[in-house]
């Protein structure tokens, strides 16, 4: 009797130490897998970052660019005032706000001096305006950004009276991910 109570001590005392072990193992093993999920996170993280710039990297290639500059140009160039729209009418996709307060209309309202007579003497002035074309030159600035230079031709309707038109303009592109257009006018 004496030897099984001495084996029966040995195993409890056995039994006692494999378990402290085994909870130390686990807790251990607890801890890599919490850094190492964090670290998976992070390397998750920077994949998406780098696959989206990847992406931007794509988009922002010389036919791409001037493809969205052009849809642009004719969106900001194409309105007819009669009808009601004005040259924001159909550009509110492709421009970011702070584009919106750099835009200015051409032949906009102009202020009329004091005592210049009655309202009622004063025609309403009414503009159309049509793109017919243009030349489009492409500057890589990063991966996200791009400049067009614009040679814009447009034909200009002012009261039934109409002119071609040709004018520079810059457009400042971004890339814009979320936009089936993929960038905005900056």
């Amino acid at each position: 009797m004496n030897k099984i109570t001495i084996i029966i001590a040995i195993l409890l005392i056995a039994s006692v130490g494999f378990l402290i072990k085994y909870q130390s193992d686990n807790e251990k093993l607890k801890t890599d897998n919490i850094k190492l999920t964090k670290k998976v996170e992070k390397v998750e993280a920077q994949y998406n970052d780098t696959k989206k710039e990847l992406s931007a990297l794509k988009s922002n290639n010389q036919q791409q660019v001037k493809e969205a500059a052009e849809r642009f140009l004719k969106a900001f160039r194409t309105y007819d005032t009669g009808k009601g729209e004005s040259y924001l009418t159909n550009v509110e996709a492709y421009i970011t706000p702070n584009a919106k307060k750099e835009l200015t209309p051409p032949g906009g309202p102009t202020q009329s001096a004091p005592g210049d007579g009655d309202e009622k003497e004063k025609k309403k002035v009414s503009f159309q305006s049509e793109y017919t074309g243009g030349e489009l030159y492409y500057a890589f600035l990063d991966t996200t950004k791009a400049n067009v230079l614009a040679k814009v031709k447009s034909k200009i309707t002012v009261n039934g009276v109409s002119s071609d038109n040709m004018s520079l303009m810059q457009i400042n592109l971004i890339y814009d991910g979320n936009k089936g257009s993929g960038a905005k006018i900056e």
